[in-house]
């Protein structure tokens, strides 16, 4: 931080302006996108190895009972401009948020050494929507509305694809 300050006083443009933190709505954005990577993140370290190493599954088999969260999170975060049109993007990240919940508990109690696949299959699908409705809607829900306009390309908004998504989210 020191180093960014000191970038700063001398003119130089810092890799990450502090300042930006400041605003309410960027934090909670980053606070949003902090948890819709961890929960994926565990997701998809946790269960490989249980169905490994306490179910007994090859690598095979594994990625098997993976797949219908892959499925359900790229379908749903393609429904995302559709969902977006109907509703507020703090709407569907919230609606998000409260179906991995849902499908965590669906995941504890599908757990056990002998795994019932109906169960565990739709409770990663549930999985998969949730992470699904959160990943398309995260960035654009607050981040991007918080930036003010001559910081949007430090702050990482100027890409290719940035005009396509403030119109879905003004909408």
């Amino acid at each position: 931080m020191a180093w960014q300050r000191r970038r700063v006083r001398h003119g130089l443009d810092p890799l990450v302006r502090l300042q930006l933190f400041r605003i309410p709505a960027l934090r909670a954005g980053l606070q949003t996108f902090l948890a819709q990577n961890l929960i994926p993140m565990g997701a998809f370290f946790s269960i490989p190895l249980y169905l490994q190493l306490v179910v007994g599954l090859n690598a095979l088999e594994t990625g098997l009972r993976m797949l219908p969260v892959s499925i359900a999170m790229f379908v749903t975060s393609l429904s995302g401009s559709v969902l977006a049109m109907r509703f507020s993007p703090r709407t569907i990240v919230r609606a998000g948020f409260g179906v991995l919940m849902v499908a965590l508990l669906l995941l504890i109690a599908a757990i056990e050494p002998a795994l019932r696949s109906g169960g565990f299959a739709f409770a990663m699908a549930m999985l998969g929507i949730g992470m699904g409705l959160v990943a398309r809607s995260w960035e654009t829900s607050s981040n991007r509305r918080s930036v003010p306009p001559n910081a949007a390309r430090r702050a990482g908004f100027n890409g290719p694809h940035s005009n396509s998504d403030l119109r879905w989210v003004s909408r």
